[in-house]
């Protein structure tokens, strides 16, 4: 069984915080497995994390434990801390368990304990499900812990166990798993019984009042992290009249979807610009900022977009993964109101993940990813109709297209971990923003 088929350090903290495991101990590893565990045990209680403890019984040779990682500390640095410590100690877990096995539910073969998926073709542990996931599926008219679901706007429901916002058509969170059970009013009336005027008529949404698309922010104030809204299709998106570049928008939008299908294995950008040669601007003139023509430049195309607010790994993992082409557009918040581009997404059901956070400098900041598979006319209508609607671009402006493809994902995935991981002189300004506090206090 090669290492492709073993969990990395973040599906392992995923697989050791979903739930107490058991894993066995073969006899040689037996005095080593004993001696980490003691001293695993030892670093985790000086660092707090006492119900994060292993336990390892001779008499059986067997080793139990769950990890209960740390969180919700509202201070950057506090949070900061928490993730490095999580880290740590799950480095240590992931290399006990390398040491250790566990036995298949499904064919009770002794298998490796890191086993991403077993000969038998079990997939071992997925997350947000238990690990056998026969057990864990709850009868659809018995919601475990009468958790139900809520309507959050029009055609938008709200998983109640991982937050996952998606189309009210959906029969389960495609996150997580958990099955759709709306709670039934039971002393509503039936539409037979309410007056004509009172039952509300299908609409259809791309010609729907905007009021109904509005909705509440998908974080609170003080909230980080990353949130999704997922819908199964979309609406037609209508495409404003007189739009002059919309042929290269699409053109070129195949242009890169045959990128990708060339190099499967790397990340493939789609950059969109005005093209300033062509307004024939005198030498000493320049554009202000506020120019409605650079709105063009608003949206970042690409195959795969990283987040470290999952584990460094793609958003829209899922999709990532499957081996298909994928386009997906981002847009920050200086760029527009996020809030009203979420709309405009919810409008058409476009699929769209929003990240709130902080970047090195411990600025906070928030973007959203919308997400089209490989509808290169669906994308192309997207951004013209927001270009024109929402971002004041006129119609005829001159743009200039390029692709690139030029290193392979997981090289794109390091230099974006690099550029939004903390060096020595951010923590030593963190540092000194501590001690500065605390001499001020």
């Amino acid at each position: 069984m090669g290492k492709d088929n073993l969990m990395g350090l973040f599906e392992t903290q995923d697989y050791i915080s979903s739930g107490r495991h058991e894993w066995n101990i073969p006899t040689g590893a037996k005095d080593k497995v004993a001696k980490m565990v003691q001293k695993y045990n030892a670093k985790a209680t000086k660092k707090n994390y006492g119900d994060s403890l292993l336990e390892f019984d001779e008499t059986s040779s067997t080793l139990s434990g769950i990890f209960v990682p740390k969180g919700g500390n509202k201070s950057f640095w506090g949070s900061l801390n928490d993730g490095a410590n999580n880290g740590d100690l799950c480095e240590d877990i992931q290399n006990i368990l390398r040491l250790c096995t566990k036995t298949c539910p499904q064919c009770g073969k002794e298998i490796p304990a890191l086993t991403v998926v077993c000969e038998c073709g079990k997939q071992q542990f997925v997350k947000g499900q238990a690990e056998d996931v026969t057990d864990s599926i709850t009868p659809v008219s018995e919601p475990q812990e009468n958790l139900y679901w809520e309507e959050v706007t029009n055609g938008v429901i709200k998983c109640p166990k991982c937050g996952c916002e998606m189309s009210s058509k959906s029969e389960s969170c495609p996150m997580c798993g958990t099955k759709v059970v709306m709670q039934v009013q039971v002393e509503a009336p039936s539409q037979s019984e309410l007056p004509q005027e009172d039952i509300a008529q299908p609409t259809q949404p791309i010609h729907e009042n905007t009021e109904s698309t509005k909705s509440k922010p998908l974080f609170a104030q003080e909230e980080i992290g990353v949130r999704y809204r997922r819908f199964e299709s979309r609406m037609p998106i209508e495409l404003p009249q007189g739009i002059t570049y919309y042929n290269d928008i699409l053109t070129y939008l195949r242009k890169f979807i045959e990128a990708q299908k060339n190099k499967p294995k790397n990340e493939v950008s789609y950059f969109l610009a005005l093209d300033l040669d062509k307004l024939n601007l005198a030498d000493d003139e320049t554009l202000d900022d506020d120019d409605p023509r650079l709105g063009i430049n608003s949206f970042d195309i690409r195959n795969v977009f990283f987040s470290k607010y999952n584990d460094w790994q793609p958003l829209f993992e899922d999709k990532v993964n499957n081996g298909e082409p994928q386009i997906f557009v981002m847009i920050k918040d200086w760029q527009a109101d996020l809030q009203k581009v979420a709309e405009l997404a919810t409008k058409f059901c476009i699929s769209f993940a929003m990240e709130k956070g902080f970047d090195r400098s411990d600025k906070e900041y928030e973007r959203i990813i919308l997400s089209f598979d490989d509808d290169v006319e669906a994308t192309a209508n997207f951004l013209c109709y927001m270009a024109t609607n929402m971002l004041n671009v006129p119609k005829d402006i001159p743009v200039t297209i390029d692709i690139s493809a030029y290193h392979i994902k997981a090289k794109a995935q390091k230099e974006y971990k690099k550029a939004n991981t903390f060096g020595a002189m951010d923590y030593a300004r963190g540092v000194k923003s501590i001690i500065k506090n605390k001499i001020t206090k």
